[in-house]
């Protein structure tokens, strides 16, 4: 059947050029002429035998034949640019050689489309309904543009108009065809970002290879093949832009959470705290025993751990592993939720997953079917590698001035990349959430956030394994702290819940384990939590500066906060402070400017006792109070460098 199609093939190219060599009143040297013309039969050949070109008599679809017939000729405008290059060629025989070429191929897209005349006709229908008027006149709107800048406001070349004509006939043309077979215009929108964007860099190639071909069959003015080949690029640029940015701009948000300009982060409303387990000597043990009780210890040890003895001794040292039922515990070494998914709510009293939390698509939604798979007071384990990990082990593996390269590039692909509102989706769409940077602080916070508190975790083989219990469902909050600006919740006057703006200095999810560093450190000199491993090193930064609360002036504006006042405080803070001196905080505003660079208290009784000396002055006279504070706090803050560490 081949032969067939191959003879057929054969006869409609060499048809093709000998009408045009009759055309042209054989002035073409018979020679070249069959030298070059045998050349091009064998790639023709070869081309549609490499795209299966020959299956479309038999294929009844349409769209792939098209494209079929569209790539294999693609690949002949290579081969053809190619032997231009290779062998010296009159431009006729040049012209002669394009016209048979695309004569051949018009012909076979004909009768393509009389061969399932129903079928072309019901898949145009359908593909008119897909092509968006927008999206065409805005390209076309583009192209158009381009050519205007390039040739109208600049047509100071000395070449042939007629040249110009020819080119810029040849761009539309094979922008308008190239934009129909692969849906250029199409208002649909794939899931997969690369299987969207392929369509209109196959489109992009056919049209540089249009434009190149062009320029090498009609010898153009090398002034003006540039100037088409550069109209050409900008096109390509600016049109893969607008579709990569229109792809990432509707798709459907699938990542952890929803996330807005400013995204809310609200403290932990509950009064569990991290409990008397964490840390201390103490074996966890589960409530209550089935009828027909198997402790979990022995399968641990002998099969689930065999290859795992370090994690064992991890565990065993810090549960009561004789506690756990095995017929209601799971140990899997997965990254597909399906494997929780299908295992009956409220059933298990010990899930462990091996697998690292890095490479799991939506960690929150995971850790929050986790959660309803456990029984109250039951026990997860899972492993991360966290960052302090990972640059630990790039250091280790690489010479150090690649060492740094490496991370440099893990650190803006693998943590900056999936905190910024565009750049997320094009990360996640690309690595599917796999090998994700996650620092400790953030880990904790998101169990936290899911419901779990922890009794303790180790670093064992370059991974951070944590066993947490469930305590509660997971918060309602449906907009965790994330990006790089961000909304606190505060207590302000009245003892009203405000929401305060901030630019981020510590790792998301930090908000919810705010407790956990407070009963671990206690708090430092000034106030401030000792160890708080939450503050990212370019956190620390901006707070030296000021930085991070640059954003606080939107609720200065706004009228939440006022210029000198005592800091808006969170809940767990606020619950600190004595009852005589809340009852005082909530008469009024909180400040921009605390009290605290007036007096630069030490210890937290002194912190008290500065605010309740602030505000007593202030019920008596505002305006003098904060006149005076403001340009004390100023001296202290611009002359002796107070700062608030």
């Amino acid at each position: 059947m081949y032969l067939i199609f191959t003879i057929f093939e054969l006869f409609l190219f060499i048809s093709s050029l000998s009408f045009v060599q009759v055309l042209h009143s054989g002035v073409i040297k018979r020679d070249e002429f069959i030298l070059v013309s045998s050349i091009l039969s064998i790639s023709v050949i070869l081309s549609s035998l490499f795209v299966g070109k020959y299956k479309f008599l038999k294929n009844k679809n349409f769209s792939i034949s098209k494209q079929k017939l569209l790539i294999a000729l693609m690949l002949n405008l290579i081969i053809l640019i190619s032997l231009y290059f290779l062998h010296r060629i009159e431009t006729r025989l040049k012209i002669q050689l394009m016209l048979g070429l695309f004569l051949g191929y018009f012909t076979e897209m004909i009768y393509l489309i009389l061969k399932d005349w129903k079928s072309v006709m019901s898949l145009l229908k359908k593909n008119l309904s897909l092509i968006s008027i927008w999206i065409f006149v805005l390209d076309l709107i583009l192209i158009s543009g381009l050519f205007y800048l390039r040739f109208v406001k600049r047509f100071d070349y000395n070449f042939d108009k007629d040249f110009f004509v020819i080119g810029a006939s040849t761009i539309y043309f094979a922008w308008f065809s190239g934009g129909i077979v692969w849906h250029h215009f199409s208002s649909k929108i794939e899931h997969s970002y690369l299987i969207y964007i392929w369509q209109y860099i196959k489109n992009y190639i056919y049209m540089i290879l249009i434009v190149i071909f062009l320029g090498i069959s009609f010898s153009l003015p090398n002034n003006l093949f540039i100037s088409l080949m550069s109209v050409t690029l900008f096109y390509v640029f600016a049109s893969f832009l607008f579709f990569t940015f229109r792809f990432f701009r509707n798709i459907p948000s699938k990542e952890d959470i929803n996330r807005l300009k400013f995204i809310r982060a609200t403290d932990i409303t509950h009064t569990d705290t991290i409990g008397e387990l964490l840390f201390k000597g103490n074996l966890y043990s589960i409530n209550g025993k089935a009828e027909e009780f198997a402790p979990l210890i022995k399968k641990l040890k002998e099969i689930y751990l065999n290859k795992f003895p370090r994690i064992f001794e991890f565990l065993n040292s810090r549960l009561n592993l004789n506690s756990f039922d095995v017929t209601k515990s799971v140990v899997l070494r997965s990254k597909d939720q399906f494997n929780v998914d299908i295992i009956p709510d409220g059933s298990l009293q010990f899930f462990m997953n091996l697998h690292q939390l890095n490479d799991i698509r939506r960690i929150n939604a995971y850790l929050i079917s986790v959660n309803k798979k456990l029984v109250s007071g039951g026990v997860l384990v899972c492993c991360f590698q966290s960052t302090l990990q990972r640059y630990s082990y790039i250091f280790k593996k690489y010479p150090y001035f690649l060492a740094v390269v490496i991370y440099f590039i893990d650190f803006i692909w693998n943590r900056v990349f999936p905190k910024l509102p565009l750049l997320q989706k094009i990360y996640f769409q690309i690595t599917k959430g796999m090998n994700r940077a996650l620092p400790l602080a953030e880990m904790l916070g998101r169990l936290v956030y899911c419901g779990f508190n922890f009794v303790d975790f180790r670093e064992i083989n370059n991974l951070t394994y944590i066993i947490a219990f469930k305590v509660r469902e997971p918060l309602e909050d449906s907009n965790p702290s994330y990006g790089p600006f961000f909304k606190m919740k505060r207590i302000g006057k009245d003892a009203k819940e405000i929401y305060v703006y901030k630019l981020r200095t510590m790792h998301p999810y930090s908000e919810y384990i705010q407790s956990l560093i407070y009963e671990l450190f206690n708090v430092k000199e000034g106030g401030k939590l000792k160890n708080d491993f939450r503050v990212t090193f370019w956190g620390k930064i901006l707070r030296k500066i000021w930085v991070d609360e640059l954003p606080m002036l939107i609720n200065f504006f706004k009228g939440d906060l006022k210029l000198v006042g005592v800091r808006p405080l969170s809940k767990h803070y606020f619950s600190l402070y004595p009852d005589d001196l809340k009852e005082m905080r909530v008469k009024t505003k909180p400040g921009l400017v605390p009290p605290f660079y007036y007096d630069l208290p030490k210890t937290m009784e002194e912190i008290f006792e500065s605010e309740r000396k602030y505000l007593k002055k202030y019920f008596q006279n505002p305006l003098k109070t904060d006149v005076e504070y403001f340009i004390k706090c100023m001296y202290n803050i611009l002359i002796k460098n107070a700062r608030s560490q």
